[in-house]
């Protein structure tokens, strides 16, 4: 089996489509029939084609392949296809594709490859987009070079979803284009939790009272808000607040504790000087 993609002018062998019986249905030997000795597809041959990236047709979407079946015995007996058919470039995302993924925002995508994808040669820039609900699309990035294959410059917005997947399209003719096969995932996440070196400042507008703040990265559900002593350092097992408004994007928020209460059961009363953390956590 051979392939043009210019009218004719250059032949090219398809890879893999050599010395094939004439009744070849993708198994070698073709399947017996029902008799033992009559193939299922009756003598007919069919061969599944993985169309490499070089073999598109130019200018993009022109009519110039055909296909061609040469006879093993005998090279004179041969048939190509009765019409030219066009081979289109491609663009096939290539990260992210799988399910499961997980990103923050606020963070640089997949550092350090960033969205990945391959074109076709004939594809010389793309768009990329993302979307949340596979309707509307909104712009990372115009204009790259498709050679690239990869974005790296992309920070995570505040989008926060569960069906979230990346478009590749050609550009400027925007013709071409394929998207992550599965959904991914953007998560809000808690940044600049305060305080967090050094001496905690007493306010004076609620007697004795630290103010706890912090400031969401995309919109959060309620948030936990844990202490923890230099003694116990990350293992946090005192819990001031089991449940309290994250807050919206953006939008610095403030918890007042005060250590001489015991503001929950699992609280403590009349805090001893020392060293100690704060976290605020989904």
């Amino acid at each position: 089996l051979q392939y043009t993609n210019d009218q004719g002018i250059s032949w090219y062998d398809i890879t893999g489509a050599t010395a094939l019986a004439p009744n070849y249905n993708g198994t070698v030997p073709p399947p017996p029939g029902p008799t033992g000795d009559t193939p299922p597809n009756d003598g007919k041959g069919e061969f599944s084609w993985t169309i490499p990236n070089d073999a598109y047709t130019s200018p993009n979407g022109a009519f110039k392949a055909k296909i061609r079946i040469i006879s093993n015995s005998d090279t004179g007996v041969t048939d190509d296809s009765d019409n030219y058919f066009a081979i289109n470039p491609t663009v096939k995302v290539d990260f992210p594709t799988d399910a499961g993924l997980v990103v923050y925002v606020g963070d640089q995508f997949n550092v350090p490859n960033g969205i990945q994808w391959t074109a076709t040669a004939s594809i010389s820039q793309v768009d990329i987009y993302y979307t949340t609900n596979g309707s509307t699309y909104t712009e990372i990035a115009s204009g790259v070079t498709a050679s690239a294959g990869s974005y790296t410059s992309w920070t995570v917005p505040a989008a926060v979803s569960t069906t979230v997947k990346i478009r590749v399209r050609s550009y400027p003719v925007a013709t071409y284009s394929d998207e992550s096969d599965n959904d991914f995932t953007i998560k809000a996440k808690v940044t600049n939790v305060q305080p967090s070196a050094g001496s905690a400042t007493y306010d004076t507008d609620i007697a004795n009272a630290i103010k706890i703040r912090w400031t969401p990265a995309g919109n959060l559900g309620n948030v936990k808000i844990y202490l923890s002593a230099e003694s116990d350092y990350n293992s946090w097992p005192t819990v001031l607040s089991a449940s309290v408004a994250g807050g919206s994007n953006g939008v610095q928020q403030t918890f007042d504790w005060n250590p001489s209460d015991n503001p929950t059961p699992n609280g403590i009363r009349n805090a001893v000087p020392g060293n100690y953390k704060v976290k605020v956590a989904l």
